[in-house]
């Protein structure tokens, strides 16, 4: 299996050398919250291409189960990248939750300097959301005169807040500051509709 990451393609350019200064004196993440859908069902992608076509992509419901389930490592990498990971759902801050919609999830980031820029750039609304997989299970349909690739089976790798998200509709927001006590499963899911009542999050919720 090759490892798949849901990310629009991005070019870089050469980067100058940099230097860091003191990164323990930065702004704390103050208890943030962040929130939102990494993965949507039936949303489609923009277009991608792979495998010597073009195309979009839409995960079925219930795609990455199976993962959830075996209780895979998932990670949350900022842009995908390894060396900037912020948690993950084994004890590192990360809850995921499966829904009808796709998956939402509540990250707890890093107190770090990493942890504290993923913030500032979450509540500045740089960021939407992407995940990386390995694919187990997927077919390529004629829908409406293009081509969709339909992934029916797969493992999540990573969910990863970016820059350039080839699912527009997902999302991450930062919550207020909170006591721990009121950070329950149901108390978040809660948030995440009510991000949707003020028109902060996406169309689905109010197409159902």
């Amino acid at each position: 299996m090759t490892s798949e990451q849901r990310r629009a393609p991005v070019r870089w350019g050469a980067l100058p050398a940099y230097e860091r200064r003191s990164p323990q004196a930065t702004a704390s993440t103050d208890d943030a919250l962040l929130v939102g859908y990494a993965v949507l069902y039936d949303s489609p992608s923009i277009t991608l291409r792979q495998y010597d076509r073009t195309f979009r992509e839409i995960i079925r419901p219930g795609a990455f189960d199976d993962s959830l389930a075996l209780g895979d490592r998932i990670e949350v990498r900022w842009n995908h990248e390894r060396h900037r990971v912020v948690g993950d759902n084994h004890g590192g801050g990360l809850r995921l939750f499966p829904t009808p919609h796709g998956i939402a999830f509540a990250i707890e980031p890093s107190r770090s300097y990493l942890g504290s820029r993923l913030v500032g750039a979450v509540r500045r609304e740089e960021l939407r959301m992407s995940f990386r997989f390995h694919c187990t299970e997927h077919a390529f349909e004629h829908r409406g005169g293009e081509m969709v690739r339909v992934v029916k089976r797969g493992r999540l790798e990573d969910v990863a807040p970016v820059t350039s998200p080839a699912y527009p509709d997902t999302w991450i927001a930062a919550l207020p500051s909170a006591p721990e006590a009121s950070r329950t499963d149901a108390t978040i899911l809660d948030w995440i509709r009510l991000l949707d009542i003020e028109n902060r999050a996406p169309r689905y919720w109010r197409t159902t």
